[in-house]
């Protein structure tokens, strides 16, 4: 949000026209990618999808053949054959495949899961169906909130009004994502995340967000035509066009017959 305009500054200035911009948004493309992976996707623990090694879209005989195949791989009595090191770390990952199927086994838990993640699970088998809900709206209140004024705040000034409606409208959109992929069954990116929750995904959403946001903002800021300063200058241009026809006209008229 505020290392980048200089470097796209740089771009539109480098490359002038739509070369420029384009440039500028592969960086954003680029940064968005880089910043998504270290602070988000790189320190996540793993999927339970990805554990079993099979895609949200199985089946549940699909997924009890994916855990009698994947807990052959790592059960314990299975490892004869490997150091202490990896005996260890062979048994830690079983324990994960084994908190994996308990939740993916369940039909119901599965489909918390999926939408909530382990902690809406957990408020699921706990207590009452509506516990795990209502953290997720406040979270999605809240980021709408927060990012609703940032964007407000960094738009502020020329091409400002551009900038943060296009801005909005993105934000309305990841709202309306969220909402329809963690309470209805709409999910976009499966053929593309086969291996991640829904949850997950829309993590990713809203980290991709500032980059649609200061893109929309330099976008708007390199096409932004000045009207009322334009008309400004026209008017000026017109009276000094007069002025100097008036004083040829009376020029003109000063001269002798």
């Amino acid at each position: 949000l505020f290392v980048l305009p200089s470097v796209t500054g740089w771009c539109i200035r480098k490359f002038p026209g739509r070369k420029g911009i384009y440039y500028a948004c592969a960086v954003l493309c680029c940064v968005a990618a880089v910043t998504t992976y270290t602070g988000y996707l790189s320190e996540k623990p793993e999927s339970y999808y990805s554990l079993m090694e099979t895609p949200v879209t199985s089946t549940q005989q699909q997924v009890k053949r994916a855990f009698r195949s994947i807990s052959l791989k790592y059960h314990p009595d299975k490892l004869g054959a490997l150091s202490g090191e990896e005996r260890d770390a062979a048994g830690a990952r079983y324990v994960l495949i084994m908190a994996a199927n308990d939740v993916l086994s369940d039909p119901h838990a599965r489909k918390v899961y999926d939408r909530f993640g382990q902690k809406g699970v957990d408020a699921f088998r706990s207590k009452s169906d509506s516990d795990y809900q209502t953290p997720a709206l406040i979270s999605m209140a809240m980021n709408a909130l927060v990012w609703g004024m940032l964007t407000f705040l960094l738009s502020l000034g020329e091409a400002g009004g551009t900038a943060r409606t296009w801005s909005f409208a993105g934000l309305v959109g990841i709202c309306v994502m969220e909402y329809q992929m963690r309470f209805s069954d709409l999910d976009v990116m499966t053929s593309a995340l086969p291996y991640m929750p829904v949850f997950e995904k829309v993590r990713i959403l809203w980290e991709v967000y500032p980059a649609f946001m200061r893109g929309s903002l330099m976008v708007a800021q390199s096409t932004f035509v000045d009207k009322e300063k334009l008309r400004d200058q026209q008017m000026a241009w017109v009276m000094k066009a007069l002025q100097e026809i008036h004083t040829k006209v009376v020029a003109l008229e000063q001269r002798p017959a």
